[in-house]
């Protein structure tokens, strides 16, 4: 990658106006993913020629690939974007609510399942924000599950076999403590062959953790086991085996768990080490 960077901008030097030649900087960094030298470079075009809007449309996604959201939503409200441009800020706005676990990504979600109801994803990424939203206020936890059963259903009845959907469906089934209704969904996924390592992992993980809240736990375990083969730098692959042990009294083998998960970022790891580990 560092020797394809290099030709390009060798042949920047060449036959270049001084905004092409930082357009195509910045697309170069952009293109590798080098998100923090596009958005400078990105940045200086948009200050140079207001009017750029797919270099905008591109600042905003360095922003957002380098976690500066607040001035990611700012640029998104721009009069610039007409409304050809309408659905592609809204579904940027989205994922970038959604990491922050914002309601707003809720309204963002919402306007794009409406404007096409036929959109699958749409109403997938819908039903992960009514999820989001049930397990992070368990007072409205029931009424936001059955909204996300509902975009689900809808999801299913475009593409009968859209696994992210069936893996969404059950997580929902997961808060509701559905956990047969979980097992069939995750395995009726890890059926289908997939490539993505990291979704069958999340299926073995909601497995095993099905199986612990039904006393399975050495069952449980396995399948963590199973789950870490596919992800092993999966913090919550960890914390969740560790938490199974702790009930299966192993509790050495717990702390291990905690401590690695912690070691990979995950917090909540902290605080069950200071409650078992010491």
């Amino acid at each position: 990658m560092k020797y394809q960077i290099l030709v390009a901008f060798f042949l920047l030097l060449f036959g270049c106006t001084q905004e092409d030649k930082e357009k195509q900087k910045a697309n170069i960094f952009f293109n590798n993913a080098i998100y923090d030298s596009s958005a400078f470079y990105y940045q200086r075009i948009v200050a140079s020629n207001p009017s750029d809007t797919i270099s905008l449309y591109r600042l905003i996604l360095s922003l957002k690939k380098i976690q500066d959201f607040k001035e990611a939503i700012r640029l998104s409200k721009s009069e610039l974007f007409d409304k050809a441009w309408k659905d592609s800020i809204l579904l940027l706005c989205y994922h970038i609510y959604n990491e922050q676990e914002s309601d707003s990504s809720i309204l963002m979600a919402e306007e794009l399942a409406k404007r096409h109801p036929y959109n699958k994803e749409y109403h997938l990424n819908l039903a992960n924000s009514y999820y989001n939203k049930a397990i992070n206020n368990l007072n409205v936890k029931d009424e936001f599950l059955s909204k996300g059963f509902s975009e689900i259903k809808t999801a299913l009845s475009i593409d009968s076999n859209y696994y992210d959907a069936i893996h969404e469906r059950a997580l929902l089934r997961y808060g509701f403590g559905d956990f047969s209704g979980v097992i069939n969904d995750m395995e009726l996924v890890i059926s289908k062959n997939i490539k993505d390592s990291s979704k069958i992992s999340s299926c073995y993980r909601f497995i095993g953790l099905s199986l612990a809240n039904r006393n399975d736990y050495k069952a449980a375990i396995l399948k963590l086991d199973t789950a870490l083969i596919f992800d092993p730098t999966n913090s919550y692959n960890y914390l969740s085996r560790g938490q199974i042990y702790l009930l299966n009294s192993e509790n050495m083998k717990a702390c291990e768990d905690f401590s690695k998960s912690l070691e990979l970022g995950n917090i909540p790891a902290g605080k069950e080490i200071s409650i078992n580990c010491n």
